[in-house]
């Protein structure tokens, strides 16, 4: 019997579609996505509403994305049937430009508890962010190394 490893967060943003990272379906080392679990806030429980889905070969990379420099880091991935959306499972808000509140705005995920990376949180965790107005308190990331092109 495998063990299932949840190495990356997505967020629904239809009743058929999930948002992620490219760096989780197409990874320099060949390993590949293959399954989705949405509803969930404790990855080591069964008995929450999750439900899980196999994706397979089912999400389109973004053209432009780059393993070098995770540049157009971003995937979406079709599910194979559409989600029973309710109070708990929805999909988040995808805002414009032109529409975008100031917020604040509550962030959830799972991933990296400490600074290495290397502690990875099992539990769903929220943190509130604000918007960053342009030009004010931005950084200039263009002549970073990790960023040569900006963010």
């Amino acid at each position: 019997m495998s063990t299932i490893t949840w190495d990356c967060t997505g967020s629904l943003i239809s009743d058929l579609y999930v948002m992620t990272a490219a760096h989780c379906v197409r990874t320099r080392t060949g390993k590949k996505l293959v399954r989705v679990r949405l509803g969930s806030i404790d990855l080591n429980s069964r008995s929450d509403d999750s439900e899980e889905f196999q994706v397979e070969d089912s999400f389109v990379v973004h053209p432009g994305y780059s393993t070098i420099r995770s540049y157009n880091d971003i995937a979406l991935i079709r599910l194979p049937r559409k989600v029973k959306l309710n109070e708990r499972l929805f999909p988040a808000c995808l805002y414009t430009r032109e529409d975008l509140p100031r917020g604040p705005f509550t962030i959830a995920g799972w991933g990296a508890t400490d600074k290495d990376g290397l502690m990875m949180s099992t539990e769903l965790r929220k943190a509130m962010i604000h918007t960053l107005v342009p030009g004010l308190l931005q950084p200039d990331l263009s002549n970073r190394p990790q960023t040569p092109d900006g963010t």
